[in-house]
């Protein structure tokens, strides 16, 4: 029944003036928490919109949607933006959400298909929310794109990509998605003077 209740919430028309309320209530007892892992989203919405500032990209190219909460709150900040999802329902609701709202495109199906796709329209550097990875750590088991997503971008032939990477305390090997050294040791394989870090549960990598 809670559950039913929750889902009316999330997809009536009035979710995004609650999910605003309740991200804000989020981060205060995340901070008094000590801020563990995982992050508060209202945590990583000011890491995307920093790391847009610091480079100056002019798009963003998401994988795993869900109900578009980070293109809410981020896409006036991009002249483009592009994000995957691969459950029909969730890309539903998103494509209602955002209907009618410039420089949005939004696509259904496996990112680890379409991102090539979308990488071969890009001439200019982006930036890479890659969070298409089951939110909870028991549904790992059911896979990850995220090795095939980060090759996809790491082996792209335009210069000045960043890539920032979702729920980085789930690397840790005992689930489907790969230890953080193994992500590390895929990066530096394709781009040896990258920077790569670690921050509120964001992994992020980019040239020096």
């Amino acid at each position: 029944m809670l559950e039913r209740l929750r889902d009316a919430v999330r997809f009536s028309p009035l979710y995004p003036a609650v999910r605003a309320v309740d991200e804000r209530v989020d981060l205060v007892s995340w901070r008094l928490r000590g801020r563990p892992a995982p992050a508060p989203h209202l945590v990583k919405q000011r890491a995307v919109l920093a790391t847009q500032a610091r480079f100056s990209l002019p798009t963003l190219v998401e994988t795993g949607t869900f109900l578009g909460n980070m293109l809410g709150a981020v896409r006036h900040r991009f002249e483009r933006v592009v994000s995957i999802e691969v459950d029909p329902g969730l890309h539903s609701f998103a494509a209602r959400r955002f209907a009618g709202k410039p420089g949005v495109t939004l696509l259904l199906g496996d990112s680890a298909e379409l991102l090539p796709r979308v990488l071969a329209e890009l001439d200019r550097p982006a930036l890479f929310w890659l969070d298409a990875h089951p939110r909870r750590a028991r549904d790992w088991a059911r896979g990850t794109p995220i090795v095939s997503e980060l090759a996809a971008v790491l082996a792209h032939g335009v210069d000045g990509h960043v890539v920032l990477v979702d729920d980085a305390h789930l690397f840790d090997g005992r689930h489907a998605a790969p230890p953080l050294a193994e992500v590390e040791a895929l990066v530096r394989g394709a781009h040896p003077g990258w920077t790569i870090e670690v921050e509120d549960d964001v992994i992020r990598a980019h040239a020096p």
